[in-house]
Protein backbone atom coordinates (compact mmCIF):
# COMPACT_ATOMS: atom_id res chain seq x y z
CA UNK A 1 0.00 0.00 0.00
CA UNK A 2 1.72 3.10 -1.25
CA UNK A 3 1.16 7.03 0.84
CA UNK A 4 -0.72 8.47 -2.34
CA UNK A 5 -3.14 4.97 -1.95
CA UNK A 6 -3.84 5.99 1.75
CA UNK A 7 -4.43 9.57 1.06
CA UNK A 8 -7.67 11.41 2.59
CA UNK A 9 -8.82 14.82 1.18
CA UNK A 10 -9.90 17.13 3.56
CA UNK A 11 -12.01 20.03 2.45
CA UNK A 12 -13.72 22.85 4.45
CA UNK A 13 -13.22 20.34 7.38
CA UNK A 14 -15.00 17.71 5.59
CA UNK A 15 -13.68 14.79 4.42
CA UNK A 16 -13.92 14.11 0.33
CA UNK A 17 -15.28 10.88 -0.69
CA UNK A 18 -14.73 10.32 -3.99
CA UNK A 19 -17.79 8.08 -5.86
CA UNK A 20 -16.08 4.86 -7.65
CA UNK A 21 -16.85 2.91 -10.37
CA UNK A 22 -17.29 -0.67 -9.62
CA UNK A 23 -17.58 -3.56 -12.13
CA UNK A 24 -18.12 -7.09 -10.76
CA UNK A 25 -17.95 -10.52 -12.85
CA UNK A 26 -19.33 -13.45 -11.17
CA UNK A 27 -18.08 -17.11 -12.33
CA UNK A 28 -20.17 -19.79 -11.45
CA UNK A 29 -18.07 -23.16 -12.33
CA UNK A 30 -18.92 -27.16 -12.82
CA UNK A 31 -17.66 -30.18 -14.49
CA UNK A 32 -19.08 -29.22 -17.52
CA UNK A 33 -20.33 -25.81 -17.65
CA UNK A 34 -19.84 -22.24 -16.76
CA UNK A 35 -22.02 -19.16 -16.03
CA UNK A 36 -19.96 -16.09 -15.86
CA UNK A 37 -22.35 -12.74 -14.97
CA UNK A 38 -20.74 -9.29 -15.06
CA UNK A 39 -22.32 -6.06 -13.87
CA UNK A 40 -21.70 -2.25 -12.84
CA UNK A 41 -22.54 -1.52 -9.78
CA UNK A 42 -23.96 2.02 -7.50
CA UNK A 43 -22.22 3.24 -4.62
CA UNK A 44 -23.97 4.46 -1.87
CA UNK A 45 -23.94 7.46 0.27
CA UNK A 46 -22.58 5.58 3.34
CA UNK A 47 -19.08 6.35 3.17
CA UNK A 48 -19.92 9.92 3.12
CA UNK A 49 -22.25 10.14 6.02
CA UNK A 50 -19.93 7.75 8.02
CA UNK A 51 -17.30 10.66 7.18
CA UNK A 52 -19.32 13.65 7.95
CA UNK A 53 -19.08 16.60 9.90
CA UNK A 54 -21.46 15.70 12.69
CA UNK A 55 -19.20 14.91 15.15
CA UNK A 56 -19.29 11.21 14.56
CA UNK A 57 -15.21 10.78 14.12
CA UNK A 58 -13.85 13.11 15.93
CA UNK A 59 -10.86 11.04 16.99
CA UNK A 60 -8.76 10.80 14.15
CA UNK A 61 -6.76 7.90 14.93
CA UNK A 62 -9.55 5.82 15.59
CA UNK A 63 -10.89 7.04 11.99
CA UNK A 64 -7.46 6.26 10.24
CA UNK A 65 -7.31 3.19 12.29
CA UNK A 66 -11.45 1.53 12.02
CA UNK A 67 -11.34 2.59 7.84
CA UNK A 68 -8.18 3.23 6.50
CA UNK A 69 -6.50 1.75 4.45
CA UNK A 70 -9.53 1.86 2.41
CA UNK A 71 -9.36 -0.62 0.20
CA UNK A 72 -8.47 -3.25 2.96
CA UNK A 73 -10.70 -1.62 5.66
CA UNK A 74 -13.58 0.45 4.49
CA UNK A 75 -14.15 -1.24 1.20
CA UNK A 76 -12.64 -4.71 1.92
CA UNK A 77 -15.60 -6.87 2.64
CA UNK A 78 -18.29 -8.14 0.06
CA UNK A 79 -21.43 -9.54 0.82
CA UNK A 80 -23.63 -11.66 -2.09
CA UNK A 81 -27.63 -10.96 -1.23
CA UNK A 82 -30.44 -13.81 -2.17
CA UNK A 83 -32.39 -10.48 -3.17
CA UNK A 84 -31.67 -7.62 -5.28
CA UNK A 85 -31.45 -4.32 -2.77
CA UNK A 86 -32.96 -0.70 -3.60
CA UNK A 87 -30.64 2.34 -4.41
CA UNK A 88 -29.58 3.60 -1.40
CA UNK A 89 -29.56 1.22 1.10
CA UNK A 90 -27.38 1.35 3.97
CA UNK A 91 -28.13 -2.11 5.29
CA UNK A 92 -29.12 -5.14 3.92
CA UNK A 93 -33.19 -4.59 4.75
CA UNK A 94 -35.07 -7.42 6.95
CA UNK A 95 -36.46 -10.61 4.70
CA UNK A 96 -33.29 -10.58 2.56
CA UNK A 97 -30.57 -13.00 3.37
CA UNK A 98 -26.83 -13.13 3.02
CA UNK A 99 -25.57 -16.12 0.73
CA UNK A 100 -22.01 -15.70 0.27
CA UNK A 101 -19.75 -13.28 2.11
CA UNK A 102 -15.96 -12.54 1.88
CA UNK A 103 -13.03 -10.34 4.04
CA UNK A 104 -10.01 -8.80 2.51
CA UNK A 105 -6.96 -11.19 3.42
CA UNK A 106 -9.03 -13.75 5.62
CA UNK A 107 -8.84 -17.47 3.90
CA UNK A 108 -12.10 -19.07 5.46
CA UNK A 109 -11.48 -22.73 6.82
CA UNK A 110 -13.69 -23.07 9.49
CA UNK A 111 -17.69 -23.67 9.72
CA UNK A 112 -19.03 -20.68 8.56
CA UNK A 113 -20.64 -22.02 5.28
CA UNK A 114 -21.88 -18.42 4.02
CA UNK A 115 -18.32 -17.04 3.80
CA UNK A 116 -15.44 -17.96 1.00
CA UNK A 117 -11.61 -16.74 0.98
CA UNK A 118 -9.72 -13.77 -0.24
CA UNK A 119 -7.85 -14.76 -3.20
CA UNK A 120 -4.19 -13.15 -3.06
CA UNK A 121 -2.77 -13.92 -6.03
CA UNK A 122 -5.70 -12.61 -8.28
CA UNK A 123 -6.13 -9.48 -6.27
CA UNK A 124 -4.07 -6.56 -6.77
CA UNK A 125 -3.94 -2.71 -6.22
CA UNK A 126 -3.23 -0.45 -9.07
CA UNK A 127 -2.17 2.76 -6.53
CA UNK A 128 -1.47 4.61 -9.73
CA UNK A 129 -4.49 3.91 -11.81
CA UNK A 130 -6.76 4.43 -8.76
CA UNK A 131 -7.63 0.79 -9.18
CA UNK A 132 -8.21 -2.11 -6.62
CA UNK A 133 -9.18 -5.91 -7.75
CA UNK A 134 -10.46 -8.00 -5.18
CA UNK A 135 -10.99 -11.66 -5.83
CA UNK A 136 -12.83 -14.01 -3.68
CA UNK A 137 -13.53 -17.76 -4.05
CA UNK A 138 -15.99 -19.83 -2.66
CA UNK A 139 -15.78 -23.57 -2.77
CA UNK A 140 -18.50 -26.60 -3.47
CA UNK A 141 -19.76 -26.73 -0.51
CA UNK A 142 -19.81 -22.23 0.41
CA UNK A 143 -22.12 -19.67 -0.34
CA UNK A 144 -24.81 -22.46 -1.81
CA UNK A 145 -28.08 -20.12 -2.92
CA UNK A 146 -29.50 -17.29 -4.91
CA UNK A 147 -27.31 -14.60 -5.60
CA UNK A 148 -29.46 -11.27 -6.86
CA UNK A 149 -26.92 -8.54 -5.45
CA UNK A 150 -23.37 -8.09 -4.52
CA UNK A 151 -22.74 -5.26 -2.11
CA UNK A 152 -19.19 -4.29 -0.91
CA UNK A 153 -18.93 -3.34 2.79
CA UNK A 154 -16.52 -2.76 5.87
CA UNK A 155 -13.56 -5.80 6.04
CA UNK A 156 -15.24 -6.92 9.68
CA UNK A 157 -18.40 -7.22 7.96
CA UNK A 158 -17.43 -9.73 5.51
CA UNK A 159 -16.58 -12.32 8.38
CA UNK A 160 -20.47 -13.33 8.49
CA UNK A 161 -21.21 -10.00 9.73
CA UNK A 162 -25.35 -11.01 9.21
CA UNK A 163 -25.02 -14.27 10.47
CA UNK A 164 -24.32 -18.05 9.22
CA UNK A 165 -27.08 -20.92 9.77
CA UNK A 166 -24.53 -23.45 10.22
CA UNK A 167 -23.13 -22.04 13.20
CA UNK A 168 -24.54 -23.94 16.00
CA UNK A 169 -22.52 -22.62 18.52
CA UNK A 170 -21.13 -19.32 19.70
CA UNK A 171 -18.78 -21.20 22.60
CA UNK A 172 -15.39 -20.46 20.46
CA UNK A 173 -15.26 -16.82 20.34
CA UNK A 174 -15.87 -13.88 18.13
CA UNK A 175 -13.32 -12.45 15.75
CA UNK A 176 -13.82 -8.73 14.39
CA UNK A 177 -16.25 -5.98 15.48
CA UNK A 178 -19.23 -5.32 14.36
CA UNK A 179 -19.29 -1.66 15.99
CA UNK A 180 -17.04 1.28 15.97
CA UNK A 181 -16.39 3.19 19.33
CA UNK A 182 -15.42 6.41 19.62
CA UNK A 183 -14.34 6.28 24.09
CA UNK A 184 -13.25 10.04 23.74
CA UNK A 185 -16.00 12.00 22.01
CA UNK A 186 -18.45 12.88 24.53
CA UNK A 187 -19.14 13.51 28.46
CA UNK A 188 -22.43 13.80 29.58
CA UNK A 189 -24.37 14.58 33.06
CA UNK A 190 -27.33 12.34 32.24
CA UNK A 191 -28.08 9.58 29.79
CA UNK A 192 -29.00 10.85 26.57
CA UNK A 193 -32.10 8.51 25.21
CA UNK A 194 -32.69 9.91 21.92
CA UNK A 195 -31.26 12.84 18.99
CA UNK A 196 -32.17 14.04 15.75
CA UNK A 197 -29.97 16.84 14.07
CA UNK A 198 -31.00 19.44 15.72
CA UNK A 199 -31.85 18.28 19.65
CA UNK A 200 -30.72 15.75 22.07
CA UNK A 201 -33.18 14.22 24.79
CA UNK A 202 -31.45 13.22 28.14
CA UNK A 203 -33.81 11.51 31.28
CA UNK A 204 -33.09 11.19 34.51
CA UNK A 205 -35.66 8.98 37.03
CA UNK A 206 -36.06 10.31 40.70
CA UNK A 207 -38.91 9.48 43.02
CA UNK A 208 -40.23 7.31 40.63
CA UNK A 209 -40.62 10.31 38.09
CA UNK A 210 -39.06 10.81 34.65
CA UNK A 211 -37.04 14.38 33.52
CA UNK A 212 -36.37 14.65 30.40
CA UNK A 213 -34.61 17.29 28.93
CA UNK A 214 -34.46 18.53 25.59
CA UNK A 215 -30.55 20.30 24.74
CA UNK A 216 -28.52 21.51 21.54
CA UNK A 217 -27.45 18.66 19.75
CA UNK A 218 -23.58 19.04 20.06
CA UNK A 219 -22.83 16.81 17.85
CA UNK A 220 -22.88 18.48 14.30
CA UNK A 221 -21.09 21.43 15.46
CA UNK A 222 -17.94 19.51 15.95
CA UNK A 223 -15.32 18.99 13.26
CA UNK A 224 -14.22 15.53 12.84
CA UNK A 225 -10.12 16.48 12.74
CA UNK A 226 -10.61 18.91 15.81
CA UNK A 227 -9.98 16.60 18.92
CA UNK A 228 -6.54 15.46 20.24
CA UNK A 229 -6.69 11.39 20.68
CA UNK A 230 -6.61 10.61 24.19
CA UNK A 231 -8.86 13.79 24.99
CA UNK A 232 -12.71 13.67 26.30
CA UNK A 233 -14.80 16.71 24.98
CA UNK A 234 -16.96 18.50 26.93
CA UNK A 235 -19.80 20.23 24.97
CA UNK A 236 -22.00 23.94 26.43
CA UNK A 237 -25.35 21.00 27.29
CA UNK A 238 -27.43 24.51 27.72
CA UNK A 239 -31.39 23.47 28.91
CA UNK A 240 -34.10 24.40 26.06
CA UNK A 241 -36.67 22.78 27.48
CA UNK A 242 -37.80 20.49 30.44
CA UNK A 243 -40.67 18.05 31.08
CA UNK A 244 -41.17 15.68 33.94
CA UNK A 245 -43.46 12.31 33.79
CA UNK A 246 -45.11 10.25 36.52
CA UNK A 247 -44.23 6.72 35.58
CA UNK A 248 -43.58 4.44 38.53
CA UNK A 249 -40.64 2.51 36.84
CA UNK A 250 -37.80 1.46 38.74
CA UNK A 251 -35.21 2.10 36.02
CA UNK A 252 -34.29 3.28 32.40
CA UNK A 253 -31.64 1.04 31.47
CA UNK A 254 -34.68 -0.98 30.13
CA UNK A 255 -35.44 1.19 27.11
CA UNK A 256 -34.80 0.96 23.22
CA UNK A 257 -35.32 3.33 20.88
CA UNK A 258 -37.20 2.12 17.35
CA UNK A 259 -36.39 5.30 15.05
CA UNK A 260 -39.10 7.12 16.23
CA UNK A 261 -39.65 6.44 19.89
CA UNK A 262 -38.37 6.03 22.97
CA UNK A 263 -39.67 3.09 25.16
CA UNK A 264 -39.03 2.29 28.68
CA UNK A 265 -39.52 -0.67 30.60
CA UNK A 266 -39.87 -1.87 34.63
CA UNK A 267 -37.29 -4.40 35.49
CA UNK A 268 -40.22 -6.97 35.24
CA UNK A 269 -41.45 -11.16 35.67
CA UNK A 270 -44.41 -11.09 34.44
CA UNK A 271 -45.90 -14.09 34.29
CA UNK A 272 -48.88 -15.50 31.68
CA UNK A 273 -51.96 -13.42 31.31
CA UNK A 274 -50.26 -10.39 33.66
CA UNK A 275 -49.59 -7.32 32.36
CA UNK A 276 -45.92 -5.49 31.47
CA UNK A 277 -46.30 -1.00 31.18
CA UNK A 278 -44.15 0.09 28.56
CA UNK A 279 -44.14 3.96 28.95
CA UNK A 280 -43.89 5.41 25.45
CA UNK A 281 -42.20 9.00 24.65
CA UNK A 282 -42.74 10.25 21.05
CA UNK A 283 -40.68 13.68 20.34
CA UNK A 284 -42.11 16.43 18.19
CA UNK A 285 -40.49 20.16 17.43
CA UNK A 286 -42.74 21.35 20.52
CA UNK A 287 -43.80 18.65 22.51
CA UNK A 288 -43.31 15.21 24.18
CA UNK A 289 -46.15 12.60 23.81
CA UNK A 290 -45.99 10.13 26.50
CA UNK A 291 -48.55 6.87 26.30
CA UNK A 292 -48.74 3.97 28.30
CA UNK A 293 -48.57 0.72 26.66
CA UNK A 294 -50.38 -1.86 28.63
CA UNK A 295 -48.66 -5.32 27.23
CA UNK A 296 -50.72 -8.65 28.22
CA UNK A 297 -49.08 -11.22 28.56
CA UNK A 298 -50.50 -13.88 25.89
CA UNK A 299 -47.67 -16.14 25.52
CA UNK A 300 -46.99 -19.66 27.95
CA UNK A 301 -43.77 -18.08 28.86
CA UNK A 302 -43.10 -15.52 31.23
CA UNK A 303 -41.95 -11.49 30.23
CA UNK A 304 -38.35 -11.07 31.52
CA UNK A 305 -37.41 -7.37 31.13
CA UNK A 306 -34.20 -7.23 33.37
CA UNK A 307 -32.61 -8.79 29.91
CA UNK A 308 -34.12 -5.39 27.85
CA UNK A 309 -36.44 -4.68 25.09
CA UNK A 310 -36.47 -4.33 21.49
CA UNK A 311 -38.87 -2.78 19.52
CA UNK A 312 -38.86 -3.05 15.68
CA UNK A 313 -41.69 -3.47 12.78
CA UNK A 314 -44.79 -2.93 15.50
CA UNK A 315 -43.42 -5.25 17.49
CA UNK A 316 -42.01 -5.80 20.79
CA UNK A 317 -39.19 -8.60 21.54
CA UNK A 318 -38.27 -9.51 24.75
CA UNK A 319 -36.83 -12.31 26.39
CA UNK A 320 -38.52 -15.62 29.06
CA UNK A 321 -38.30 -15.89 31.99
CA UNK A 322 -36.40 -19.25 31.34
CA UNK A 323 -33.90 -17.63 29.10
CA UNK A 324 -34.65 -19.90 26.58
CA UNK A 325 -36.99 -18.08 24.23
CA UNK A 326 -37.19 -14.65 22.16
CA UNK A 327 -40.93 -13.34 22.43
CA UNK A 328 -42.63 -11.25 19.89
CA UNK A 329 -45.75 -9.20 20.80
CA UNK A 330 -47.70 -7.18 18.31
CA UNK A 331 -48.13 -3.81 19.92
CA UNK A 332 -51.44 -3.20 17.88
CA UNK A 333 -52.76 -6.99 19.04
CA UNK A 334 -51.44 -8.27 22.53
CA UNK A 335 -52.93 -11.45 21.58
CA UNK A 336 -50.60 -12.11 18.42
CA UNK A 337 -47.52 -13.52 19.97
CA UNK A 338 -45.11 -15.53 18.68
CA UNK A 339 -42.21 -17.38 20.67
CA UNK A 340 -38.52 -18.27 19.11
CA UNK A 341 -36.40 -20.95 20.34
CA UNK A 342 -32.66 -19.23 21.33
CA UNK A 343 -29.43 -19.78 22.68
CA UNK A 344 -29.48 -19.15 26.52
CA UNK A 345 -26.63 -15.82 26.55
CA UNK A 346 -28.73 -13.66 24.45
CA UNK A 347 -29.20 -10.17 26.00
CA UNK A 348 -31.55 -7.76 24.82
CA UNK A 349 -30.62 -4.16 26.18
CA UNK A 350 -27.29 -4.92 23.49
CA UNK A 351 -29.48 -5.64 20.64
CA UNK A 352 -29.25 -3.29 17.29
CA UNK A 353 -32.50 -2.81 15.24
CA UNK A 354 -31.06 -2.22 11.56
CA UNK A 355 -33.84 -2.20 8.84
CA UNK A 356 -35.66 -4.92 10.76
CA UNK A 357 -32.92 -7.02 11.98
CA UNK A 358 -31.71 -7.67 15.58
CA UNK A 359 -28.31 -7.72 16.11
CA UNK A 360 -28.44 -9.13 19.27
CA UNK A 361 -25.35 -9.35 22.13
CA UNK A 362 -24.46 -12.61 24.28
CA UNK A 363 -23.40 -11.88 27.80
CA UNK A 364 -20.00 -13.41 28.41
CA UNK A 365 -19.39 -14.48 25.22
CA UNK A 366 -17.97 -13.05 21.98
CA UNK A 367 -20.07 -13.59 19.25
CA UNK A 368 -23.74 -12.54 18.84
CA UNK A 369 -26.66 -13.16 16.47
CA UNK A 370 -29.20 -11.80 13.54
CA UNK A 371 -32.92 -12.12 14.06
CA UNK A 372 -34.79 -11.41 10.89
CA UNK A 373 -38.10 -9.55 11.84
CA UNK A 374 -39.88 -10.27 8.53
CA UNK A 375 -38.10 -14.41 7.74
CA UNK A 376 -38.39 -14.92 11.29
CA UNK A 377 -34.97 -16.73 11.55
CA UNK A 378 -31.88 -16.46 13.69
CA UNK A 379 -28.26 -16.91 12.58
CA UNK A 380 -25.18 -16.81 14.67
CA UNK A 381 -22.37 -14.53 13.46
CA UNK A 382 -18.55 -14.60 13.93
CA UNK A 383 -18.34 -11.12 14.79
CA UNK A 384 -18.61 -9.17 18.40
CA UNK A 385 -21.54 -7.69 19.03
CA UNK A 386 -20.75 -5.95 22.86
CA UNK A 387 -23.70 -5.69 25.33
CA UNK A 388 -24.77 -3.27 27.17
CA UNK A 389 -25.47 -0.03 24.73
CA UNK A 390 -28.17 2.24 25.08
CA UNK A 391 -30.17 3.18 21.57
CA UNK A 392 -29.99 6.81 21.36
CA UNK A 393 -30.75 8.68 18.08
CA UNK A 394 -33.89 8.17 15.53
CA UNK A 395 -31.50 8.03 12.20
CA UNK A 396 -32.39 4.74 10.31
CA UNK A 397 -28.97 4.17 8.77
CA UNK A 398 -26.60 4.89 11.47
CA UNK A 399 -27.83 3.44 14.69
CA UNK A 400 -25.68 6.20 16.65
CA UNK A 401 -25.53 3.93 19.92
CA UNK A 402 -24.49 5.88 23.21
CA UNK A 403 -21.95 3.30 25.37
CA UNK A 404 -22.95 3.02 29.12
CA UNK A 405 -23.58 6.73 30.34
CA UNK A 406 -22.26 8.90 27.74
CA UNK A 407 -18.45 7.19 26.90
CA UNK A 408 -18.70 7.05 23.79
CA UNK A 409 -20.26 6.23 20.56
CA UNK A 410 -20.86 3.51 18.39
CA UNK A 411 -21.73 2.70 15.10
CA UNK A 412 -22.49 -0.56 12.67
CA UNK A 413 -19.93 -1.45 10.00
CA UNK A 414 -21.72 -3.42 8.13
CA UNK A 415 -22.98 -0.86 6.20
CA UNK A 416 -23.44 -1.26 2.07
CA UNK A 417 -20.55 1.21 0.74
CA UNK A 418 -22.11 -0.48 -3.11
CA UNK A 419 -25.26 -1.73 -4.58
CA UNK A 420 -24.73 -4.55 -7.86
CA UNK A 421 -27.98 -5.64 -8.74
CA UNK A 422 -27.82 -8.62 -11.01
CA UNK A 423 -29.81 -8.38 -14.06
CA UNK A 424 -31.09 -11.83 -13.41
CA UNK A 425 -29.94 -14.12 -9.81
CA UNK A 426 -28.42 -17.17 -10.35
CA UNK A 427 -27.89 -19.96 -8.21
CA UNK A 428 -25.00 -21.20 -6.60
CA UNK A 429 -25.36 -24.97 -6.22
CA UNK A 430 -22.60 -27.91 -4.38
CA UNK A 431 -21.58 -29.23 -7.72
CA UNK A 432 -19.99 -25.57 -8.26
CA UNK A 433 -17.56 -23.25 -7.25
CA UNK A 434 -17.91 -19.50 -7.30
CA UNK A 435 -15.41 -16.54 -8.23
CA UNK A 436 -16.36 -13.13 -7.86
CA UNK A 437 -13.90 -10.70 -8.76
CA UNK A 438 -14.73 -7.03 -8.38
CA UNK A 439 -13.25 -4.06 -9.95
CA UNK A 440 -13.27 -0.48 -8.32
CA UNK A 441 -11.71 2.60 -9.88
CA UNK A 442 -11.74 6.26 -8.51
Amino acid sequence: MTDKAKTINIINHSLQIPKLHGHMKLELTGTREKLVVEHDNNMTDALEKLFDNKGIWMNTYNLLNDMSPTVEKALGGILLADKTIPDGNLYIPAGTEVTACAAYNVANSDEVLTMGSYNQQESALDAANKKMTYVYDWTTNQGNGTVAAACLTHVNAGYAGYGDANISSIQNGGSPNLLYTNRNTISTPVQPIYMDNEYMYTAVLNNEKITIKKLRNCFKSVEPISVIFGTTNYMDYKTIQTWEFPCGLNTISTMCCDGTSVYFASNEDIPPEGILKIHKFDFTETEIIHNVLNIRNTSTQNFYSWYGIVVANGCLYIKSRTDEYLLEINLENNSDTNEYSINKSMYLNGTWNINGKLFMATRGINRGCVFDTVTKTMKLTKCIIPEGNYPVTGETWNRIQLVGNGSGLLKMLNYLATINNLEKPVTKTADKTMKVTYTIQG
